[in-house]
């Protein structure tokens, strides 16, 4: 089952990113649990809680970053402009947090219909800065992927989502 919403997560992280950027996703990886939480210098994180159809709890979040906050520059530029926001949005010190929060908020609100229509029901809170921090350790209870969408340029935006029964 959560192999299933990771990949309606990372098909939605590559449409918004398209729909947003004007950039091309030219490769989207969907791997099982890393092997060391990641260190992102730029990322936020959602947490969601729901049930499956059949009632069972589930509950878990989704950090979406980047390792380099300098790579991501150009996509952040390109999605603020899309978003109506300010260009130079993306070079003050809250700015790509803040266009990366917004982006999160999008790709969480598509992924969340589709979840629903594959049984899971959810609910999620808003995004929090997790710049500079390592990924919280993931329990050996825990499911997760690590995703990577690379674009055309070669801006790669990562996402670590972590489901929890």
């Amino acid at each position: 089952m959560e192999k299933i919403y990771a990949q309606i997560l990372a098909d939605h992280v590559a449409d918004v990113i398209h729909r947003t950027s004007g950039l091309i996703p030219a490769g989207t990886t969907v791997t099982s649990r890393p092997t060391a939480p990641p260190f992102y210098e730029l990322a936020v994180r959602i947490d969601f809680k729901g049930a499956l159809a059949d009632n069972e709890k589930v509950s878990g979040f989704v950090i979406c970053g980047s390792v380099e906050r300098e790579e991501s520059g150009p996509l952040l530029t390109a999605i603020a402009r899309h978003l109506g926001f300010d260009e130079s949005l993306a070079d003050t010190p809250d700015g790509p947090v803040n266009i990366l929060s917004e982006f999160l908020n999008i790709v969480i609100g598509l992924t969340g219909a589709d979840w629903a229509e594959h049984g899971f029901e959810m609910n999620f809170s808003t995004p929090k800065n997790l710049s500079g921090q390592a990924s919280p350790v993931i329990a050996e209870t825990e499911t997760a992927f690590h995703i990577a969408v690379t674009t055309d340029i070669g801006a790669t935006v990562e996402l670590l989502a972590v489901f929890r029964a």
